[in-house]
């Protein structure tokens, strides 16, 4: 009788192959392309908002390389090997069940519909981000199919090192990634997090700095809001008692769960100090059901909403909906950027960005860099401190505006000015 682990070596052997005969194919087809023709991607799980650059371009389908390659657990270096259409919820659901134990990404974007390649190509984070920085710095080695044809693996110590920094950020303008090798960490089964109101964005400034170099921080993240501003520091943890499991645990993963928005507002409303346990699947992804406050801002987070639309309302379908609205309009009413600022500038930044659009609540991510890399489109590598400051929301039009120019527009480029210069 065939063990479990042997089938899924077998299996494991057989993605392999296939892997390598889909790679080949595809490799043959770019190489009988004529010179100069623009390639693009047909993948079934973007977040980008725009498809227009598509037009009169060849698409290639890579929507097949969806599949886990190898996990390794045994050596000093664990890792995983996937393919780049593998999403976050497919990967965090393979790691934590593995027989050998429970493991997780150094760094888990927070929608589950993310790929790996995605994260790879448009800079991800997540609160993990204080101890690990870029979703990119979790990664030692990637294989790309270059525009002539050739494949490639490209580390930071091989003949191909300028290409290994240079495909993070670069939304897949150097190569097709391939695959991809990340390191992997063990997972406890709850995250034990704490909340603290603070008066200032100051506080948290000094808060991030002071928790990232002490090193005793697992997961970290600030929120703006116009009245409060708060800290949320984690680590995890693989045992609670009984009563912590019955009075202090909190899920967000059910359709009808309370979304983490709304379920952060709640708690900073009634205590300035806050301790709770999550289940680790539940807080990697908390932000996804509700897609931070999107949903909160369209209507209320009761139990009848949640348990009528609950799952209408994961990031992915979120987003798909969002996809089929004019991009004028949609621009017009709403803004969503990511933008990264050095430590030091953070609470001057997050106050220019309430002049400009006064969109609340604001999102802080902390990220560590580390010295001695190289980077083209990333972050400096200085061992400095940089926050991801997320405006997510709704403005307000200025209809009396004296201007050929619309509103909306102006007030991006006044944000991408105080980036500039922060």
């Amino acid at each position: 009788m065939l063990k479990v682990f042997d089938f899924f070596r077998i299996k494991s052997k057989d993605f392999n192959l296939e892997h390598r005969k889909t790679i080949n194919n595809i490799s043959n087809n770019i190489s009988e392309f004529p010179d100069n023709i623009k390639i693009t991607l047909i993948r079934n799980n973007s977040c980008c908002f725009r498809e227009e650059y598509k037009k009169h371009t060849i698409q290639i389908n890579l929507m097949s390389l969806n599949k886990i390659l190898e996990v390794n657990t045994n050596e000093y270096l664990k890792y995983v090997v996937v393919e780049p259409n593998v999403t976050m919820e497919q990967i965090t659901d393979h790691l934590l069940n593995l027989k050998q134990g429970s493991y997780m990404l150094q760094v888990t974007p927070e929608f589950k519909h993310i790929t790996i390649g995605g994260a790879v190509n448009g800079l991800g984070i997540e609160s993990s981000s204080c101890k690990y920085g870029l979703f990119e710095k979790t990664i030692f080695k990637y294989e790309v199919l270059l525009t002539d044809g050739s494949v490639i693996e490209a580390t930071a110590n091989n003949q191909y090192k300028d290409l290994f920094y240079a495909l993070p950020g670069s939304y897949g303008t150097f190569g097709l990634i391939t695959k991809i090798y990340l390191y992997i960490v063990p997972a406890g089964k709850y995250v034990r997090t704490n909340y603290r109101v603070l008066e200032n964005t100051k506080n948290i400034e000094n808060e991030f700095k002071k928790r990232i170099e002490s090193k005793n921080c697992e997961f970290m993240e600030g929120l703006v809001m116009e009245e409060k501003v708060i800290l949320s520091y984690s680590n995890c943890v693989n045992y609670i008692s009984l009563y912590q499991w019955l009075f202090n645990t909190s899920r967000f993963n059910y359709s009808w769960s309370k979304w983490y928005y709304n379920h952060i507002r709640d708690i900073t409303d009634k205590h300035t100090k806050y301790l709770e346990f999550i289940p680790i699947k539940d807080y990697l992804f908390r932000w996804d059901r509700g897609a931070f406050w999107f949903a909160s801002n369209r209507m209320k987070c009761n139990w009848y909403n949640r348990i009528m639309y609950g799952s209408e309302l994961t990031s992915q379908k979120l987003y798909q909906r969002a996809k089929k609205k004019d991009i004028y309009n949609r621009e017009k009413e709403k803004v969503v950027q990511d933008l990264l600022v050095p430590l030091d500038n953070m609470c001057d930044f997050t106050n220019s960005i309430k002049e400009i659009c006064n969109v609340f609540p604001l999102w802080l991510c902390p990220i560590k860099t580390f010295s001695g890399e190289d980077n083209i489109f990333s972050l400096p590598s200085e061992d400095d401190i940089y926050v991801d400051v997320g405006v997510y929301g709704s403005w307000e039009e200025n209809k009396n505006l004296n201007s050929d120019k619309p509103d909306f527009l102006i007030k991006n480029k006044e944000i991408e000015d105080k980036l500039y210069h922060n």
